[in-house]
């Protein structure tokens, strides 16, 4: 099972779950349940495994598929990895330039990809939290950034309206999908 299911659901005056997370490998749920928190649970017990409270508004979380990893982007410019089986922090990426809106995790080799509002991409390594690439992909916000690990493919959607699918192994362009009329998330 690769990457992870997203479910959507409303938000509440008590704190009712947003959005929710489910690990490919079903072992982690974790749900976003106010601007500024987010949860961890067991999928067997329902055992919750902690309560997140980045220093900003969300502006993505991302799972990996074996619930190894948790990274939350906040509107401040903040990411924060935390480690998904113990909800303690891993590490946290100081605010520098443009905010994060969108991401996603690759598990092997571990990978955080970012999208920022600016259009840049940006390649971390998950256990140390090195820069590892950064690349201007779009013109605009990158909304959007899905992983197509089968295919070694990753695919970002923004503002600017091409899809552009990128090599996982070396982040060079492949294509540009273009034709769309309005923005693409």
């Amino acid at each position: 099972m690769m990457g992870s299911i997203v479910l959507v659901g409303r938000a509440g005056p008590t704190g009712n779950p947003v959005s929710f997370l489910l690990s490919g490998d079903l072992q982690r749920v974790v749900s976003k349940t106010a601007p500024r928190e987010v949860q961890g649970w067991e999928w067997e017990t329902g055992r919750q495994l902690g309560r997140l409270s980045p220093p900003s508004e969300i502006t993505f979380y991302c799972l990996d598929s074996e619930s190894r990893w948790l990274a939350v982007g906040g509107i401040g410019g903040d990411i924060i990895v935390w480690d998904a089986r113990t909800m303690r922090e891993h590490w946290r990426l100081p605010t520098r330039g443009s905010r994060p809106i969108s991401g996603w995790i690759l598990s092997d080799p571990a990978r955080l990809i970012l999208g920022r509002e600016n259009g840049q991409m940006e390649i971390f390594d998950l256990p140390s939290g090195r820069l590892l690439r950064q690349i201007d992909a779009h013109t605009d916000w990158i909304n959007t950034i899905w992983w197509l690990p089968k295919r070694g493919i990753v695919i970002t959607a923004s503002h600017d309206q091409p899809l552009r699918l990128w090599g996982a192994d070396s982040f060079a362009l492949r294509r540009t999908l273009v034709g769309y009329q309005g923005e693409v998330y």
